[in-house]
């Protein structure tokens, strides 16, 4: 299957309805299971969804880029411009949410409702995963991305377009390494671990990339299903840091993250082109709208887990964000507030 530009959307929508569907999955095992990192259908899904769905974002985040590089400016300035409002539709579209739904948690969650305020705003923007983590950390992703194309076009330019894959690759270093040095507030500890993922979605769709060339295919579903039994939410692998000990490999569970996460992220990426293309027509069209709707199915599918248990447990929270997506949408001053959509005000004649 050829991802052109015009296509692209339906296909990423349909991707992203099935990162979302692996999510409220994860989500279900998680509870349904006490001791959940002893369940092997939990490490299976958990293993790698969150970093699929961070990957999916930097596919999507691939085409704005794309867009970018074709109307790149020779002024820095101008650059530095589209950048900042590029970020502040970002800020928008993920900090507002990030804000109101953490209110929400706080009045809806006894056990944040014992403490002021105040306090459990402290305590969300110190720790974000007291929150919906993911918004914030998605941001910061798209931030030092965008400092990356900011380093890479002053190069190329004045280079002048010389070595283009160079300077590309020096500029993800510099911005990955700010990265790295800069505070854990606010989803940046997230943002750190998950940047990597976000520059492979954006790389993998900025140079339209299908698959691997075929000598290497085999080898993420080999590497997948040997390394998934392995991997651990709330501990680190005693099997994998023996072996990497003796090779005096340095954080050898990162290592396992990376390479369970990598390559989970290859095997699911082929089986939904596969289904893509041979699915029957109301399959897609559902699949599609649910990934068009993943930012309702996010934020709210948490408050609707545990209401029924097995299979419903999975459909029902799918099924009332829809319904919570519908309400909101509604109301341009709800869809701003909790989607972060434009401010759309209608005007009764």
């Amino acid at each position: 299957m050829s991802y052109k530009i015009s296509v692209r959307n339906d296909f990423l929508d349909f991707l992203k309805g099935g990162a979302i569907i692996l999510v409220v999955l994860g989500h279900h095992l998680q509870g349904a299971y006490p001791v959940f990192d002893g369940n092997i259908w939990f490490r299976l899904v958990y293993s790698f969804h969150m970093p699929l769905f961070m990957f999916v974002s930097g596919w999507a985040a691939s085409i704005g880029f794309r867009k970018q590089h074709a109307l790149v400016q020779a002024d820095a300035v101008l650059e530095l411009d589209r950048a900042s409002r590029t970020l502040f539709k970002k800020a928008r579209r993920l900090l507002l949410p990030f804000c109101s739904w953490g209110a929400v948690m706080y009045f809806s969650r006894p056990s944040y409702a014992v403490m002021p305020a105040v306090d459990y705003m402290v305590l969300l923007f110190r720790n974000a995963d007291n929150g919906l983590w993911f918004l914030p950390a998605l941001f910061f992703c798209y931030v030092f991305a965008q400092l990356a194309w900011l380093v890479y076009v002053s190069l190329n330019k004045l280079s002048k377009s010389r070595f283009p894959l160079v300077f590309m690759l020096i500029s993800v270093v510099i911005s990955f390494s700010l990265l790295i040095l800069s505070p854990g507030f606010l989803g940046l500890t997230f943002a750190k671990t998950y940047f990597l993922y976000f520059l492979a979605g954006l790389f993998w769709g900025f140079f339209e990339l299908k698959r691997l060339p075929a000598a290497f295919h085999e080898a993420p579903y080999l590497l997948f299903l040997f390394l998934f039994p392995l991997w651990h939410r709330t501990e680190s692998s005693a099997i994998f840091s023996h072996i990497f000990g003796l090779l005096h490999v340095p954080n050898p569970q990162l290592v396992l993250n990376l390479l369970v996460g990598g390559s989970g992220i290859y095997v699911f990426l082929q089986v939904v082109s596969r289904i893509y293309e041979s699915s029957i027509a109301w399959v897609t069209v559902t699949i599609k709208y649910i990934g068009s709707r993943t930012m309702e199915i996010y934020v709210a599918h948490f408050f609707f887990l545990g209401v029924f248990g097995g299979l419903f447990n999975i459909i029902f929270p799918i099924v009332a964000s829809l319904a919570v997506s519908v309400v909101l949408r509604s109301s341009g001053l709800l869809n701003f507030v909790f989607l972060g959509e434009r401010l759309t005000i209608r005007l009764n004649r």
